[in-house]
């Protein structure tokens, strides 16, 4: 089951690129501005709504650009699969302030966050989703963090797709399988 976080329900190019290149994946769409706690509770909604076994998570500033993109978080046949992670470090204090008061710090970070989990995964994540939704884009931005650290302290070993986060790459459109817009919504 693909989960689409949408903003003001803009996921439609995102929408049709997934009926394009995995026409037989189910997906939802979940508006984030009507569950609050942005992309986190649209996550949580969607997995809460729609009972499967694996979950991949996206946000709708991405397109899926060919039929592989999925089968690539799949093939890693890890039970957590990120997109891209990184060091873990702060934008700002009241970012790291949040993001420890839900774990305390690991190593890694993960991007977005945008991750294929499976349900044994979920069952150890999901209780700080429910506890900890973000209220404003400093706690969304430290749930990349948070994710990271729920991981590393519940044992949950973070693969990836892409590996390390690199900017470059991503803007430039240099990923096979998916793109991501930067829209810097507040």
């Amino acid at each position: 089951m693909i989960i689409i976080a949408s903003y003001k329900n803009k996921a439609e190019p995102l929408v049709e690129s997934i009926k394009k290149y995995t026409p037989n994946e189910k997906f939802v769409v979940v508006d984030s501005d009507g569950v609050g706690g942005y992309c986190i509770n649209s996550y949580l909604r969607g997995v809460k709504e729609n009972p499967d076994d694996e979950y991949m998570f996206l946000h709708d500033s991405m397109l899926v650009k060919d039929d592989k993109w999925l089968e690539r978080f799949r093939e890693k046949g890890s039970s957590f699969v990120c997109h891209s992670y990184f060091k873990i470090i702060y934008d700002n204090e009241a970012q790291r302030k949040y993001a420890q008061s839900i774990c305390p710090d690991g190593e890694y970070a993960v991007f977005g966050p945008i991750f294929y989990a499976k349900m044994s995964a979920l069952k150890k994540i999901i209780p700080y989703m429910e506890k900890h939704p973000p209220k404003d884009v400093i706690e969304l931005r430290g749930w990349e963090r948070a994710l990271g650290n729920i991981c590393y302290h519940e044992g949950i070993a973070i693969n990836s797709v892409y590996g390390e986060f690199n900017y470059d790459n991503i803007v430039n459109d240099r990923l096979d399988g998916l793109k991501k817009y930067f829209l810097m919504r507040s």
